[in-house]
């Protein structure tokens, strides 16, 4: 409990009744700070092979659009390792958006981190207004486009950074068609602070028997990438499914990119 709220407790127990109706009633109309859920996160590229652009909006301006609103977007990109490589500013005018190239901003600042967690707070310039109120706690949704090898992929965040418990074991609902398959490669992300062991399965879609197996150790906001080529594996199945032993929280499920061998990947969440 805060500081704050013991407070207000107290108050309650030694002020009048109409007194304490009073002050709440003020509390009321105060101009008190936007509610916002933690920076949301997911994963970059940044190998030279893949590049990453991070596409946020003022989402603000779409939820109330007749209050002009200006915000900050906050993109915090950490490094494999967990350690925080860059805080990185961009405005946002009223109803404006912008792509934020991440391979142009890592040569601005000399980073050369080839994937990571980018973790986003996008914030009105003033979050005292009352008007934001309405909006109730707010979690900053974005989007992350990767493109390579004339290939594209979108995928949009599933988990917010901070302490949090280990997740569930998990298995993916896609079935891998493995015809043309030349590799899976599986870009693993842990929004926690916690270090996490975890492992990578693919599994015969139609026996269930284990084919291939990897296990990583993921530092506190740290990120890896699992290859499976299937030039290695013992038995090539028609069809594959991916699984993990427990995700590093509970709802941080890696991106699959699938690499054929005529060049073209596609990538999704598992």
């Amino acid at each position: 409990m805060s500081v704050i709220a013991r407070a207000e407790l107290l108050l309650e127990k030694i002020l009048p009744a109409s007194t304490v109706k009073s002050l709440q009633n003020l509390k009321a109309r105060l101009p008190l700070r936007l509610p916002q859920a933690p920076p949301v996160a997911v994963m970059y590229v940044n190998d030279g092979t893949t590049r990453s652009f991070v596409g946020i909006n003022n989402f603000y301006s779409f939820l109330l659009a007749d209050e002009t609103t200006e915000a900050v977007a906050e993109l915090q990109f950490f490094a494999p390792s967990g350690e925080r490589a860059l805080v990185h500013a961009v405005p946002l005018q009223h109803f404006g958006a912008r792509a934020v190239d991440v391979a142009a901003v890592f040569a601005h600042h000399g980073i050369a981190a080839t994937h990571g967690i980018v973790a986003v707070q996008i914030t009105p310039r003033h979050p005292r207004r009352i008007v934001y109120r309405e909006l109730g706690r707010v979690f900053s949704q974005f989007f992350v486009f990767y493109e390579g090898h004339g290939s594209v992929a979108q995928v949009h965040p599933l988990s917010q950074i901070g302490p949090q418990p280990a997740g569930e074991p998990f298995e993916s609902s896609q079935l891998i068609t493995t015809t043309g398959l030349a590799e899976l490669e599986v870009l693993q992300y842990n929004p926690s602070t916690q270090r996490r062991r975890i492992e990578h399965r693919l599994l015969d879609a139609t026996t269930r028997d284990v084919v291939a197996r990897s296990t990583v150790a993921l530092a506190g906001l740290g990120t890896c990438r699992t290859r499976f080529r299937l030039a290695d594996l013992v038995r090539v199945p028609d069809q594959l499914l991916f699984a993990t032993d427990r995700l590093p929280s509970a709802n941080s499920k890696p991106m699959l990119r699938r690499c054929f061998a005529s060049g073209v990947s596609t990538m999704s969440h598992a």
